[in-house]
């Protein structure tokens, strides 16, 4: 099992072991692949990555997706619902 510690090379600086950036790739895939719209916003509601579920329910690419608000595709009650911390 690996640890998600960080090592320390040579000089005793702190080195990632690479498990954040495959965690970050799985998600990238299960989000590409699921079969239902999924996207990610950050906390202002600004959306991260979309899939292909999501420009097919939209009708909109996902270029056209990425970097806008989630308040331009849905309901600004749904948005506070996505964006609640």
């Amino acid at each position: 099992m690996s640890s998600a510690a960080p090592k320390a090379d040579a000089n005793g600086k702190a080195q990632q072991d690479g498990s954040a950036s495959r965690g970050a790739l799985v998600a990238d895939i299960i989000i590409a692949n699921a079969p239902d719209p999924v996207f990610v916003s950050d906390l202002e509601g600004k959306i991260l990555q979309a899939n292909d579920a999501v420009s097919e329910l939209l009708g909109f690419r996902k270029d056209e997706v990425v970097e806008q608000s989630l308040s331009r595709f849905i309901s600004p009650e749904e948005t506070q619902e996505f964006t609640a911390a």
